[in-house]
């Protein structure tokens, strides 16, 4: 009997997940269903935008639902923003992971070429000819 309540619970999460990417002004990046064995009657939608705050302010926006925003973790300075919201009686978590704020005096850009705190513009390094201008 699990089985079969797993599978109904899945596809009432993917018809969920279809009209969450319908009703999305943003495309999200990904969109995973989830139905666990040990809980067949629990199904649940997970959308992401990579570093893409706009995406999860829309779709929450579109939902009805407001966002929270907190550091990742205690030790990950990352900001999270997340919105959750209920679709068809199944749960849908929109979310993603952004840069961490700037600590003053820390440099808006890092040239990736000579790997130093400037701005890319500012340094003489060309990756072309794989030397200093």
């Amino acid at each position: 009997m699990s089985d079969v309540q797993r599978k109904k619970s899945l596809m009432a999460a993917h018809s969920v997940a279809l009209h969450v990417q319908v009703v999305s002004p943003v495309p999200p990046t990904t969109v995973t269903v989830t139905c666990y064995s040990f809980s067949p009657r629990k199904s649940h939608v997970d959308v992401s935008f990579h570093m893409d705050l706009d995406g999860v302010e829309q779709l929450a926006k579109v939902l009805g639902v407001e966002t929270t925003t907190r550091p990742h973790s205690e030790t990950d300075p990352q900001m999270y923003t997340v919105a959750n919201a209920v679709v068809a009686g199944i749960p849908v978590k929109i979310w993603t992971l952004l840069d961490a704020p700037k600590e003053d005096g820390e440099p808006d850009e890092w040239c990736t070429g000579c790997n130093t705190d400037h701005a890319p513009n500012e340094c003489g390094y060309r990756p072309e000819s794989g030397g200093a201008a």
